[in-house]
This record gives structure tokens, sequence and C-alpha cells, in this order.
């Protein structure tokens, strides 16, 4: 049996210890505390439990036309991998 939720990933409202898995969708590249986030998804797994993200990552800076169509569309100011400024 299989059951989706919504929560903030910052703060998640689960006891500890409580999921097989936890998955995450394009969720840490958006949020200000990554390390809360990733913390809070290894909290609420259970020992020996997975996590897995699926995150968006610049290999290296795309053309101004897609960072502009990425960030309308998804709201994201994209960071360039090399010096973590805003594209």
């Amino acid at each position: 049996m299989v059951e989706f939720q919504t929560a903030d990933v910052q703060n998640l409202p689960f006891e500890n210890n409580i999921f097989d898995t936890v998955i995450g969708e394009a969720i840490i590249a958006f949020v200000k505390n990554k390390q809360r986030a990733v913390n809070e998804c290894t909290r609420v797994v259970k020992p020996r439990g997975y996590i897995g993200f699926n995150e968006p990552t610049w290999i290296k800076t795309p053309p101004p036309d897609i960072v502009e169509y990425y960030s309308r569309v998804t709201g994201a100011k994209p960071e360039t991998p090399i010096t973590g400024k805003k594209s």
C-alpha cells in the first residue's frame, strides 16, 4: 500500500523512523536550508530505509534563454555550479 503526503521538507510533521522510503522530486534545490531538509528526511525514514532525491542540476551553465525559461516556469533562480552565484 502506498500513501502520498505533502509537507514542508524543512519541518516534517511525522514521527521519527516512520517511513520505509522518502522520495523527493525537485525539492532540495528550492529550499533555503538544504541541510535541514536532508536531516528531516533522514529523521523520518526507518533505519536501513531509503531516501531518494531527483534534483535539477546544471552540469555547466546553459544558454541564457534556457535559464530564463526555467526561472519563469519554476519560479526558481538557478545557481551556476562553479561559483554558486545566481544566474
